[in-house]
């Protein structure tokens, strides 16, 4: 009799032991993916009768940048005025019955010389509207350089039935020919648009980078480290990155950030995007050399935190100004990314 029972309450440890042996451990490594995301652009150079202070204070009153063409229109929704970098103006581009939201941000000003927004669609789409103004003889030679996120990966079908890029392109060269109108009443701006588009469209790319860890902690309690003013400094002192205030603050920056690859250090001015505590945490960086969108998620995973951090990083047009350097160390990000997620791992763990 006793055997009888003794037999199930073996097979019953084993079943148990089994099942324990056969769950899944987390991944206590980091797990990397790279790849690059295109990027539509278009140039277009003119000359406008104005100098280039009086360029700065039309570019920066946004009521100058509402236009129409044809069946494409792009409206402001909110009068915010645009004094310092950080400020932003909601705007909504409209075609037939669509309406799509998106705010400007001003995030990169050199006096005399440039003017950068960032405009980013509540969809997730963005792009950079980049001036580039130089006094000529009879007024300014100003150039825009636009590039936008291929909008057929959120898309799809629907990008394409519109033509996005091109849609907003329209929209631009309108926008200038009316600058030109506005410093020149004898240019007519439907005169100066009359042979179509005058600048030229290419491509341009980022790369970007994803990395991912488990930590064996609550996503709050990630959150919560990454988040510390005193976990910034361990941080920078062990492993050469410090992501600034941005993302504990509400105020739209800019708040400076640095990091450190291969002894080199690049410092940014950091611009919020979106949040939403214990879950993701975004934001843009901005410097001379160019614009990076960097992303943190944290994910609840089996008992603990998938902690997972992405960039995407432009590339410098040209080599000059330190752009080899970045290059370089772009080209070292997995492995500066995985130091940096241990580092992560191990503080958050260590201080448990």
């Amino acid at each position: 009799m006793k055997k009888f029972f003794l037999v199930p309450v073996i097979l019953s440890l084993l079943f148990s032991y089994n099942c324990a042996h056969l769950r899944k451990k987390p991944q206590t490594g980091v797990e990397h993916q790279s790849a690059t995301a295109r990027f539509i652009g278009y140039k277009l150079t003119v000359r406008v009768k104005a100098s280039p202070r009086e360029i700065e204070q039309y570019l920066l009153n946004p009521e100058n940048l509402e236009c129409k063409a044809g069946t494409y229109a792009l409206k402001m929704i909110s009068r915010s005025q645009i004094e310092k970098l950080g400020d932003t103006a909601r705007f909504k581009f409209e075609v037939a019955k669509l309406s799509l939201p998106f705010k400007f941000t001003f995030v990169y000003f050199k006096p005399g010389e440039e003017i950068w927004f960032l405009g980013q669609a509540d969809i997730g789409v963005m792009g950079f509207f980049r001036f580039n103004y130089r006094p000529m003889e009879g007024g300014t030679r100003i150039s825009l350089n636009y590039e936008m996120e291929d909008p057929n990966t959120f898309l799809g079908d629907l990008s394409e039935a519109i033509n996005m890029p091109e849609a907003i392109v329209k929209l631009m060269e309108v926008e200038i020919a009316k600058g030109q109108e506005h410093f020149d009443p004898s240019l007519q701006a439907d005169q100066l648009l009359k042979k179509g588009l005058r600048g030229e469209f290419y491509d341009t790319f980022f790369q970007t980078h994803q990395a991912s860890i488990w930590i064996n902690a609550s996503p709050k309690r990630v959150q919560e480290y990454i988040c510390n003013p005193q976990s910034r400094v361990t941080l920078w002192e062990k492993y050469g990155f410090d992501f600034g205030p941005c993302f504990i603050s509400g105020e739209p920056g800019p708040w400076p950030v640095k990091f450190k690859i291969m002894g080199i250090q690049y410092d940014y001015d950091s611009f919020p995007a979106s949040y939403k505590y214990g879950e993701h945490v975004s934001a843009y960086w901005v410097n001379r050399m160019g614009i990076a969108r960097l992303n943190m998620t944290f994910k609840p995973d089996q008992g603990g935190t998938r902690f997972s951090f992405a960039d995407m990083i432009e590339l410098p047009a040209g080599i000059a100004e330190g752009g080899g350097n970045l290059i370089m160390s772009i080209m070292q990000v997995p492995a500066a990314l995985e130091k940096d997620l241990l580092g992560i791992k191990n503080e958050v763990e260590g201080t448990g």
